[in-house]
């Protein structure tokens, strides 16, 4: 009885602590994605064609066949978070982490097979490590 006790005061203990409400559940978002040949180069910036402001979105580059080549994030018009990189076949190719148009983080190099074959460290756009892979 003691037990329930406690267990019922520490769940309203809670629940007044959270202002009695549901907590509000994230929202998802959506990402604006688009052919790299709807975009358009302006002082240094993407743009998507006909409008003024800098893309942000997702840049999709694409070998003539059609398939993927390169994804892009792109945030204010420049390069802002993952960028992929495929092999005609769509095998990874690349992965590569920009910061404000620069690289900056890991740069990860992978062979037709998938073996990872080089890692890159970059910071502010200057590469600072290289580091071959052993190759079995």
């Amino acid at each position: 009885m003691k037990a329930h006790l406690f267990l019922s005061l520490l769940v309203a203990v809670l629940w007044a602590a959270c202002g009695g409400q549901d907590q509000p559940k994230e929202k998802s978002v959506a990402v604006l994605t688009v052919e790299a040949g709807e975009l358009e180069r302006r002082e240094g910036l993407y743009f998507q064609k006909g409008i003024p402001q800098p893309f942000t979105g997702v840049m999709v580059e694409r070998f003539e066949d059609g398939e993927i080549q390169a994804t892009s994030e792109v945030k204010g018009g420049r390069r802002d978070g993952l960028r992929r990189v495929f092999y005609s076949g769509g095998k990874l190719r690349l992965e590569i982490q920009f910061s404000d148009g620069l690289p900056h983080g890991e740069a990860k190099y992978y062979s037709e097979a998938g073996w990872l074959e080089e890692t890159e460290t970059w910071e502010d756009g200057r590469q600072v490590s290289q580091v071959e892979s052993d190759k079995f």
